[in-house]
């Protein structure tokens, strides 16, 4: 940069610290950031780049109109973090992404781009926040920080873990007071990255948001600058000054926040049990069950795993032994046996879920039923299964350890077969033995009965 041009540099960056002691808040328009329909936004400790975009809240992006997140708002309280006192509604939500020169959260990294979304009546409102130099900072935090006193709940992908952070640093090192109430040290957290490990984890190649967009929100997104590129971009803004260079930046930004409404919906129609089970995946629906039992929902998750049990798709079964393992725990016992014994028939005959679906079974018997013979065919089959197995053989250790407590279940089931076979036995003397007295006795009685009867007639003769 050329000496003429610092010192013009600096010139501007005086002139407009001193117009700001002298105004409170202003805009006004630049050359270059015209284009990008952007303004300088002033206020007391200084100014930086505002782009305002009202969009109608009838928007459909993607799958997903805006304003429908109305109807599911209130469902998605029970992700928040801490928990609200009150369920959620639209005017609460402050949708944040933030652009920042580093992927870590030490003080170092800076937020030079931040984008807010809000409801506000029948509209949309996005803001993005851009600073042209480091002495837009502290005017650019405080603007934001003043917009979360209005709304309480921020919503972020991954926003807990990394841009909240970031922006607790940059606000310690320009001295702005705490956003937080008093007694409170954090924000309401409603951070979507969580929910999309819950529910995608296994599903989707990543849980990125771009990811998610195209797979699950049907956003597809053309000549996009991936965020990766935005430092680099920013960088070379600082030392050319081209607003230009900043064009897809901005986008990019304002696409995140429009999806963080879409995926917003979209956990909201989870939450609430409205989702078509036949275009879901099965393990997508396995880790929906779990997600939506964690949140405390468990009558939704109930009807989940009742949808993914009657599917008969290839690779099923390897639900069966989680599920049935799951109703083993609530003491539903009519269900984990349907699905251990389907899961015994249904399996490969050397394969691990068979015997562990067979163990169960024995187990049930044995300590439920109490029908030891039952109880010992499966502990039988189950061994003779595992003994079949020649190539887990090479494993060693974990091979005679499981041999061996299947063993020990066979000993214990034969004795106490023994057992309730001799002391059957036993019973059946004792009852015997009951039954020979009064057979006895109706003897005796008719022996009596024709001894006197024959006496009678030898004395009435």
């Amino acid at each position: 940069m050329s000496a003429h041009r610092l010192k013009d540099r600096l010139r501007r960056l005086t002139s407009t610290r001193q117009d700001h002691s002298k105004t409170s808040t202003a805009t006004s328009s630049l050359p270059g950031w015209e284009r990008l329909r952007a303004t300088e936004k002033r206020t007391e400790s200084g100014s930086f780049i505002l782009r305002k975009n009202y969009f109608p809240s009838s928007l459909q992006h993607g799958h997903y109109r805006l304003d429908s997140l109305r109807e599911y708002a209130e469902r998605l309280t029970p992700l928040c973090a801490p928990s609200p006192e009150t369920p959620l509604h639209c005017e609460r939500l402050l949708f944040f992404d933030a652009e920042t020169t580093g992927l870590g959260v030490g003080a170092g990294n800076v937020p030079f781009l931040i984008g807010i979304g809000y409801f506000k009546a029948e509209v949309f409102v996005v803001e993005q926040l851009f600073m042209r130099n480091p002495a837009e900072e502290k005017a650019m935090l405080e603007y934001v920080l003043a917009i979360m006193e209005e709304r309480d709940v921020l919503v972020t992908y991954n926003g807990r873990a990394f841009d909240w952070p970031v922006m607790k640093n940059r606000q310690v090192l320009n001295r702005i007071a705490s956003v937080s109430k008093p007694g409170d040290t954090e924000p309401i957290h409603l951070d979507f990255l969580y929910a999309a490990r819950s529910l995608w984890k296994n599903t989707l190649e990543s849980c990125r948001l771009s990811i998610i967009e195209r797979e699950r929100l049907g956003v597809e997104r053309i000549d996009d600058v991936p965020g990766a590129m935005a430092p680099s971009l920013y960088f070379r803004f600082l030392r050319e000054e081209d607003p230009a260079l900043m064009r897809g930046v901005f986008e990019h930004n304002e696409r995140d926040v429009l999806s963080l409404v879409a995926l917003a919906i979209c956990l909201g129609r989870l939450l609430s049990g409205e989702y078509d089970s036949k275009q879901l995946e099965a393990e997508e629906l396995f880790r929906l069950g779990n997600w939506l039992e964690r949140l405390g929902e468990t009558e939704k998750a109930e009807k989940v795993f009742s949808r993914l049990i009657a599917r008969d798709d290839a690779g099923m079964e390897r639900y069966w032994m989680p599920l049935a393992l799951k109703y083993k725990r609530e003491g539903k016992w009519d269900q984990a046996l349907a699905l251990w014994k389907r899961s015994a028939a249904r399996r490969g005959t050397f394969s691990s879920g068979a015997v562990n679906a067979l163990i169960e079974l024995a187990k049930y018997y044995e300590h439920q039923q109490k029908d030891f013979e039952t109880a010992l065919t499966h502990a039988l089959e189950a061994k003779a299964r595992w003994e079949a197995r020649p190539l887990f053989r090479e494993h060693g250790e974990e091979y005679r350890k499981r041999m061996m407590e299947m063993e020990h279940r066979i000993a214990r089931l034969r004795r106490k077969v023994r057992l309730k076979s001799s002391s059957g036995s036993k019973r059946i003397h004792a009852n015997t033995k009951r039954t020979h007295k009064p057979l006895q006795q109706q003897w005796d009685m008719f022996v009596a009965e024709t001894l006197f009867n024959g006496w009678q007639e030898e004395g009435n003769g």
